[in-house]
Order: C-alpha cells, then sequence, then structure tokens
C-alpha cells in the first residue's frame, strides 16, 4: 500500500514521486493473515494522506474498505489496485462502502465495451454461473479470459498444432477478432491494440 500526500497534480511512480508532486507519508506492509485492519488504517491515517493508495487481495481488501469506512478517511482519493471489489460477491457484500473507491474494472456493461458476441458470452455466463460460487455478474474475468482462449484456439487453427515457436511467431503478428475486440501483441507479448475499446 502507498499511502501519500500531493500537491497539485495526483500521479504515483514507483521510482520517482517527487517527480510528480507526491510525497510518501507511509508505506505500510502487513501480513497475509491480517483479519482486523483498523490498526492498518489508523497507521496510514496519521501521516493525513490526500491519496490512500491501496494494492490488496480479496479479503485484504473487503478488510481496508471496511475499517475505512468505520472510521472515516481524510484522504481525498482512495482507491488503486484492489482484487476483489470487481466480483459481484463482494460488490454485494460491501454494498454502499465501495461508493467514492476508485479501482479498476475489466469490462463493463456500456456502449463502448459492446464488442460482437461479448453480450450473448456474459448472458450465457450468467446462466451457468447462476446458483453456484462463481462471480454472477461475469464482467471481472469472463470476457478477458474467454479472448485469451479465442486468441489460442485461432492460432492453433492457423499453425496447425501446439508447438511453442510457431505458435509465438504467429500470435506475434497476427490480429485476433475476439469478444474484447480485435488483439495484436506488442513486441513483449503483451496485449497492445483492442480496437473499438
Amino acid at each position: 500500500m502507498l499511502w501519500g500526500r500531493v500537491d497539485g497534480l495526483v500521479a504515483r511512480s514507483r521510482t520517482g514521486p517527487a517527480r510528480y508532486g507526491l510525497e510518501v507519508v507511509s508505506e505500510t506492509k502487513y501480513s497475509l493473515l491480517t483479519t482486523d485492519f483498523a490498526a492498518v488504517h489508523r497507521e496510514a491515517e496519521s501521516g493525513k494522506p490526500d491519496v490512500l493508495f491501496l494494492c490488496s487481495y480479496l479479503n485484504d481488501s473487503v478488510g481496508l474498505i471496511r475499517a475505512i469506512a468505520e472510521s472515516g478517511t481524510h484522504a481525498g482519493l482512495v482507491g488503486g489496485a484492489m482484487i476483489g471489489p470487481q466480483s459481484s460477491t463482494v460488490q454485494a457484500q460491501l454494498g454502499p462502502l465501495l461508493n467514492g473507491i476508485v479501482n479498476y474494472e475489466y469490462w463493463l456493461p456500456v456502449p463502448a465495451m459492446d464488442f460482437p458476441g461479448v453480450s450473448s458470452l456474459i448472458a450465457t455466463y450468467q446462466r451457468r454461473a447462476a446458483g453456484t460460487p462463481a462471480d454472477a455478474l461475469g464482467y471481472y474475468v469472463a470476457p478477458f479470459a474467454y479472448a485469451q482462449l479465442q486468441v489460442v484456439g485461432q492460432a492453433i487453427r492457423e499453425t496447425g498444432g501446439v508447438d511453442d515457436e510457431e505458435l509465438a511467431d504467429y500470435t506475434s503478428k497476427a490480429t485476433f477478432p475476439t469478444v474484447v475486440g480485435d488483439v495484436t501483441f506488442g513486441a513483449l507479448g503483451e496485449w497492445a491494440a483492442r480496437r473499438g475499446c
């Protein structure tokens, strides 16, 4: 977790926070066995940060958000890279405690992300997930996991096999139509582009 004070521009950088006008007032780490986050939150609040940047796993995210809701915060911006708030189970559990938290999502039912086939995929996922421990909405993982399988399937079909070198060579040059748009890969193998997003 990074807790910071910022004057002017809100930004974060591991290599030089001061370069972006960010003064780190506390960097707090805790055991993965932590279940009570009140003390962690108190330590962070002692620096009266303007920004609470949280990097946390599912249970940690829930505990941190509850601790912030119970004791309040001076920070004007709370959020970061939290795993959990994207899950419909966590959303139902925390409800309005998530209001004002800034985090990331992978996919949302908005016009800009309504690529061909994605609505049908989500509807099928939701039908199959009903009554199971799976994420009821399916927005968090399903679209991009399915798109990854589409890329692998297309590469296998086009190369005629599962040879790693052939697949790597093919995927580095091809464009893949998927349920999250057209995907191409960069020089390091990262997703370089999704057209239409």
